[in-house]
């Protein structure tokens, strides 16, 4: 005698699928002597029951079959399952890792943005300050240009009446050296 739980153990398949085919009502009629039940309900299958449902369509070929499947499925869909998990896991990590040197490079660029802004205020106003002294140059230029063209104006009749004055100095020279009556008669 064995349970119908060892029996569908040993036979590869679930005590469920047993129950079913002794509650047809073809196997029904069948076993109705082959199946006892213990003192605390369980039941049991004889010799008979054991060969009557293993000729059924209870048969391992069958059903195990299906079972095996089911179980070889459903460690695929594990094992597939774990592959996605540990996918997404690594498309997480790329994506982190993305998203921070994404930061990097902006922060990166930020501060050269501003470092080039800095740069550009300060050129810009050394320009400025290079404009002014520029300005102030070329109008100390033309101040001195102004002052030296005066100068030479200046210069030249300053020379003019130097010219006179040895001309009248001459002309005195001359003057002085005539004896008195060449300066009486002319």
């Amino acid at each position: 005698m064995i349970t119908i739980k060892d029996y569908a153990e040993a036979h590869g398949v679930t005590s469920q699928s047993v129950y079913q085919q002794l509650l047809r009502p073809k196997n029904k009629e069948a076993l109705k002597d082959h199946i006892k039940t213990d003192e605390s309900g369980t039941k049991l299958l004889d010799d008979f029951a054991v060969e009557y449902l293993s000729s059924k369509s209870l048969k391992k070929s069958g059903t195990s079959v299906i079972i095996q499947n089911d179980s070889e499925l459903a460690l695929q869909i594990r094992d597939q399952e774990k592959e996605i998990a540990r996918l997404n896991a690594l498309v997480a990590s790329i994506n982190n890792d993305y998203l921070q040197q994404l930061n990097d490079v902006r922060e990166e660029s930020s501060k050269k943005i501003e470092e080039l802004r800095e740069s550009k205020e300060l050129l810009l106003k050394e320009n400025k300050e290079a404009a002014v002294k520029l300005t102030e140059s070329e109008a100390n230029v033309k101040l001195k240009d102004q002052e030296n063209q005066h100068l030479q104006e200046q210069l030249k009749a300053d020379q003019e009446r130097i010219e006179e004055l040895l001309k009248a100095q001459q002309e005195l020279q001359i003057e002085a050296n005539k004896k008195w009556w060449q300066k009486l008669f002319g």
